[in-house]
């Protein structure tokens, strides 16, 4: 008995290369958790800023866009469709100018510069649509597909340029209500379309203007003067 008393017993066994893989596996299992934990609030945060950021700039564009006032407007618009209104520049010492470029279609419901002043607009991706005055001294109209004036749209100014690049200018039961006020103005430009154009007051007066399609030229309470019509 005292014999068996005396021989060493094993009371724990450890094998250091298990300890070192479960405590390794034990931290990596932590840091990915933490990791995808701290990724989370960064993609949040990222989300919130990228967010807020556009809602200001979209509130401040919409700002803009509602009424733009001042000596000179000279504003390039990304966005896709565009509604514009209560344009107005320029003053009795300083003419102003007003340039709307947007990437899609286009409407403007109003637009004047003072009486030697231009206005320029135009719609690179689709329709340019007018349905209110647009008044200066030169009026540029430039459109992807159509130019139309609806309702009380109508263009006076003492020159204006019409470009279309695969649209007609006016229908023919809505033709492009135009005033010429200067006889020695008068409309050109390049339309790849139709052209319907109807002077409201006045002689309807032509420049050089390129027309790839059918024309129709009226006037309520005048002549067609100039003759410069191609196609």
């Amino acid at each position: 008995l005292r014999a068996l008393k005396g021989i060493p017993r094993v009371g724990w066994v450890a094998i250091k290369e298990s300890l070192r893989s479960t405590f390794r596996k034990t931290t990596a299992a932590s840091i990915n958790m933490i990791q995808s934990i701290y990724l989370l609030f960064a993609t949040m945060v990222a989300f919130g800023v990228v967010y807020n950021s556009a809602r200001i700039a979209l509130s401040e564009r919409g700002h803009q866009l509602a009424s733009l006032r001042g000596l000179g407007i000279d504003l390039v618009m990304l966005s896709q469709t565009a509604v514009v209104a209560d344009l107005v520049a320029g003053t009795d010492s300083d003419p102003g100018s007003i340039k709307l470029r947007a990437a899609g279609s286009l409407t403007v419901t109003s637009a004047r510069t003072a009486a030697s002043g231009s206005v320029v607009l135009e719609a690179g991706g689709g329709a340019l649509s007018i349905t209110g005055a647009v008044t200066a001294q030169h009026v540029t109209l430039q459109a992807q597909t159509s130019i139309l004036t609806q309702n009380t749209g109508l263009i006076s100014a003492s020159a204006v340029t019409l470009y279309t690049k695969q649209g007609d200018v006016g229908t023919a039961s809505n033709g492009l209500a135009v005033q010429i006020r200067d006889t020695a103005g008068g409309i050109d430009g390049s339309v790849n379309g139709k052209l319907f154009i109807q002077d409201s007051a006045g002689d309807l007066v032509l420049n050089r203007l390129v027309v790839n399609g059918a024309a129709s030229l009226s006037t309520l309470a005048g002549r067609i003067l100039g003759g410069g019509l191609s196609g």
